[in-house]
């Protein structure tokens, strides 16, 4: 199974409990072999790498940019395709967001790794939570649902992928 994770999964960990000063285990298992079903969006990285601070300032900044090619996939064919099917989707008029929440979503990176998701059949990682009744902005998790995408939080997908930190 393949697992695309959403940038807050990154964003919290390093600004977190796995920060690169006391877990560097958890990032190199990312980076390494330990994640070989696992990828991310080309778009999460430009949202890590849209920070003020400089490669030198931002750790995850230059994680990021260690990290293999292919961890950071593309949209595809099949990802416009799923676009398509996600943007009917949200629009929809028994759905009950704002036009602007619909528009933004529209126009947002979660849009492209859902579809990202759907396309590969992928499992989506992040730390946000189902608000199926909110009406000012779209949750991954209620959007992955409405297109049959399994969205999970961070730790559940550690313990999926067999994630083991060790102290040293």
């Amino acid at each position: 199974m393949m697992y695309i994770f959403d940038t807050n999964v990154f964003i919290t960990a390093s600004r977190t409990f796995y920060g690169f000063d006391i877990a560097p285990g958890f990032w190199e298992w990312i980076k390494d072999a330990g994640l070989t079903n696992a990828a991310s969006s080309v778009h999460t990285k430009s949202e890590i790498n849209a920070g003020k601070y400089s490669m030198e300032e931002d750790p995850l900044k230059a994680w990021a940019a260690g990290v293999r090619s292919d961890f950071w996939v593309d949209d595809t064919v099949e990802t416009v395709a799923a676009m398509v099917e996600l943007r009917e989707w949200a629009e929809a008029p028994q759905r009950p967001y704002l036009e602007s929440a619909v528009a933004d979503f529209l126009d947002s990176v979660d849009f492209r790794i859902i579809a990202q998701a759907k396309a590969q059949g992928a499992i989506l990682v992040t730390h946000e939570l189902s608000e199926p009744q909110r009406r000012n902005r779209v949750k991954i998790p209620d959007a992955c649902t409405g297109v049959g995408v399994v969205s999970l939080d961070p730790i559940a997908a550690y313990r999926s992928l067999g994630l083991r930190l060790n102290a040293a």
